[in-house]
C-alpha cells in the first residue's frame, strides 16, 4: 500500500546529552504487489457490513461495529476513515448515487445525505419517529429511494426531502434486493415474497410463480434482464440459485450449493461485473462464472468467512477473512 520504488530514510545518532554524533541512510525498495490475494492496509480488523463503489472508482466500506465509514481510491488496497461522518453510528447501508452524492442509513439516526462526496452531511428522514426507522435503504436505477420502517416502506423521488408510503407491501415486512429492468420495472424481495412495481415503486404486486417451499434470500437482475434468485428449498433441503428469462413467469435451477462440512449451506448475493457473475457460498467461498455452466473458485481460504464482498470495476475482489481481516485480490 506504500510507495513503489527506492526509498531513503535518514537516521541520526545522538548521545545521552542529545548531541548529534553521526548520521546515515537506510534504503529500501518498495515492490508492487503481485497478482493474487493480499491483506488490505490501514483498515480496522472488523467484518465489513457493506461496500459501495462510486462511478469514479472510489470505494466506501462500513463495518459491522459502530464507527466511521472508510474509503479507498486504489481498489481496496489502502483505506482512510471518512472522519466527516459521525464516529459512533452503526451504518446499515451506503449508496453512491454519483461521484458526489452519497446516502448513508444508520441504526441510530436514520438517513443522511451528502452532495459533496462526504465532506458535509444532512439528515433526510421521513416525518416519523427515528425509533421506527429500520435503517435499510434501497436505491433504484432511476434514482428513487426506499426506506424500511415499522409501519411500512417509504419512498422518495427527491433525494429524501419528502417521503410517501408505498402500496402493496405489508407493514413490518422487510424490503431488500431491489433490482431494476431496462424498461423501468422494479422487483424486490419482502419476507419470503417477491413483488413487482410498474410505476416506479408507488405500488407493488405479488408474484405468484414461486413455490411456497422457497425461502427467498436475494435477487439480482443482469444486463439482459434475466433474473437470478437465491433460495433455500425446503422440499429438497437444498440451497440453490434459480433463473428466470421471462419476467418471473417460470424458473429453472442453475446452481445448487454443495454441503459445507459441519455447517448449513449459505448462499450470498449474485453480482455481475464486466460480463462475469460472482456469488458467495460458505462451502466454496466466492465463485465466478460466465454462463452458470463452468464455475471458478477465486480463493476459498480468503473468501469463505463472510458473504459480504465486492468486485471492483478493475476486477479486484474484496473479501473478509477471520484470521487475515479484509483482503483484496489483484488480477
Amino acid at each position: 500500500g506504500g510507495t513503489v520504488g527506492k526509498q531513503l530514510l535518514k537516521v541520526f545518532l545522538y548521545d545521552k546529552d542529545r548531541i548529534k554524533r553521526d548520521s546515515g541512510y537506510v534504503s529500501a525498495t518498495g515492490l508492487a504487489t503481485a497478482a493474487g490475494w493480499h491483506s488490505a492496509c490501514t483498515t480496522p480488523f472488523a467484518r465489513p457490513a457493506v461496500f459501495s463503489q462510486a462511478p469514479n472508482g472510489r470505494i466506501f466500506q462500513a463495518l459491522t461495529e459502530p464507527g466511521y465509514p472508510y474509503y479507498s481510491d486504489d481498489n481496496g488496497v489502502t483505506w482512510k476513515p471518512l472522519m466527516t461522518f459521525h464516529p459512533s453510528f452503526t451504518i446499515l447501508s451506503i449508496i453512491t448515487a454519483s461521484d458526489k452524492e452519497l446516502f448513508i442509513s444508520t441504526a441510530e439516526s436514520g438517513v443522511f445525505y451528502s452532495s459533496d462526496a462526504g465532506q458535509t452531511w444532512e439528515a433526510r428522514n421521513p416525518d416519523i419517529p427515528i425509533s421506527q426507522i429500520r435503517g435499510k435503504l434501497s436505491y433504484s436505477d432511476s434514482g428513487v429511494l426506499f426506506l424500511s420502517a415499522l409501519e411500512g416502506i417509504h419512498r422518495s423521488t427527491n433525494k429524501g426531502h419528502t417521503w410517501e408510503n408505498v402500496q402493496g407491501i405489508s407493514f413490518y415486512s422487510s424490503f431488500h434486493s431491489l433490482s431494476s429492468q431496462s424498461n423501468g420495472d422494479l422487483y424486490v424481495l419482502s419476507g419470503d415474497n417477491m413483488h413487482v412495481s410498474k410505476d416506479n415503486g408507488k405500488t407493488w404486486q405479488y408474484i405468484y410463480t414461486l413455490s411456497f417451499s422457497y425461502k427467498l434470500k436475494s435477487l439480482f437482475i443482469d444486463d439482459k434482464d434475466e433474473m437470478y434468485l437465491s433460495i433455500n428449498n425446503s422440499n429438497s433441503s437444498s440451497t440453490e440459485i434459480i433463473k428466470s428469462i421471462n419476467n418471473a413467469d417460470s424458473w429453472t435451477n442453475v446452481y445448487t450449493v454443495p454441503p459445507a462440512s459441519g455447517t448449513g449451506t449459505e448462499l450470498g448475493v449474485v453480482k455481475q461485473v464486466n460480463g462475469s457473475y460472482y456469488f458467495f457460498t460458505n462451502s466454496k467461498g466466492i465463485l465466478k462464472t460466465a454462463d452458470f455452466t463452468v464455475f471458478n473458485f477465486v480463493g476459498s481460504i480468503y473468501t469463505s468467512d463472510s458473504p459480504v464482498f465486492l468486485v471492483t470495476r478493475d476486477n479486484f475482489i474484496l473479501s473478509y477473512n477471520n484470521t487475515r481481516g479484509l483482503c483484496y485480490y489483484k488480477p
